[in-house]
């Protein structure tokens, strides 16, 4: 009996992990680029340094190429992304973030859900202009 209660809690230890090393496994996997597989088609960038990228089709928002920020991920698997506006001004957007096979899926604060595929290969033409 003693043998088992110490095999079963061996094995907690390797299934269970702490919400802060889950965090870190989940920004080590969500680190990328990644293209949208719904009804729209974005394209961005998570670098490891904490940066993003969201690049934009020609004439998508005047004449930029691309918006940039920062991004970072709560233990409760919660991705924050700090836009940086031409105005100097930054705006959040704050998702749920999860993976489902090789899919990214977000689940933003109003419920939408998208979902992403890393890609594999070049930015796609549309994208740079």
């Amino acid at each position: 009996m003693k043998y088992l209660l110490l095999v079963l809690f061996m094995i907690g230890l390797t299934v269970a992990r702490p919400p802060a090393a889950h965090a870190e496994s989940l920004k080590e996997k969500i680190v990328g680029t990644w293209l949208e597989t719904g009804k729209s088609d974005n394209l961005f960038t998570l670098n490891a340094d904490g940066s993003y990228r969201i690049f934009l089709k020609k004439g998508e928002i005047d004449d930029l190429h691309f918006l940039e920020g920062t991004w970072s991920l709560t233990p409760d698997m919660k991705i924050t992304l700090r836009i940086k506006l031409r105005n100097g001004r930054t705006q959040d957007f704050h998702a749920k973030v999860a993976f489902e096979g090789d899919e990214l899926v977000l689940t933003d604060d109003e419920k939408t859900v998208t979902r992403q595929r890393r890609l594999k290969g070049a930015v796609p033409d549309r994208f740079v202009w």
